[in-house]
């Protein structure tokens, strides 16, 4: 007697790799990338930025932190306290390459003692994001869409990453991948 294995919708237990969710994308379907609650500090030799690491970087209780930010659970870095910060966590979710991945980010407005810059990032394996911005400058919600370059399976890092001369605070409102053309709102 032959008996016969079948696996229905179910990946084959042999594949040596596993196989990312890239079902085709329903309109207005979103899937979050991170928990505000599960970012950790890179350490000195982490991360994509780590050539702009001042030696001498202290940061106190309170300059991190989740936070609600008018009703929306945010993550919070304070540069006043903390001039360079490096976060990282594992994402929850796959990513398929040509996905949108949108970045939500507030600022207060900005300042420093003299003319000044700031610098935000985001890294998801082959796909960055970072922007420069003068200070002084104006509080401002940076809403960014970037194309994934790769593949992405759940579980890879991703990297937040500021870095800023002044006193200045950053809101890390929300990450996401959404169907490409989509346009979501931040916890929406």
């Amino acid at each position: 007697m032959t008996s016969v294995l079948a696996f229905v919708g179910c990946e084959d237990p042999l594949d040596a790799e596993p196989r990312l969710r890239c079902d085709p994308a329903v309109e207005g379907s979103r899937r979050a990338l991170i928990e505000r609650d599960l970012w950790r500090v890179a350490t000195p030799k982490e991360g994509p930025w780590i050539e702009f690491r001042p030696p001498d970087i202290e940061c106190p209780d309170g300059s991190r932190l989740a936070e609600d930010f008018a009703g929306t659970h945010a993550y919070g870095i304070i540069t006043s306290r903390c001039r360079y910060t490096t976060l990282f966590q594992e994402t929850l979710a796959d990513g398929c390459k040509g996905e949108s991945l949108y970045i939500w980010l507030w600022n207060y407005a900005q300042a420093a003692p003299e003319n000044s810059t700031a610098t935000l990032g985001v890294e998801l394996g082959a796909t960055e994001w970072s922007e420069t911005r003068p200070i002084p400058g104006p509080a401002a919600l940076v809403a960014k869409e970037i194309i994934l370059q790769d593949d992405v399976p759940r579980g890879s890092p991703i990297f937040f990453h500021v870095r800023n001369h002044g006193s200045n605070s950053y809101e890390l409102l929300d990450l996401i991948f959404v169907v490409p053309g989509d346009t979501p709102r931040p916890g929406g």
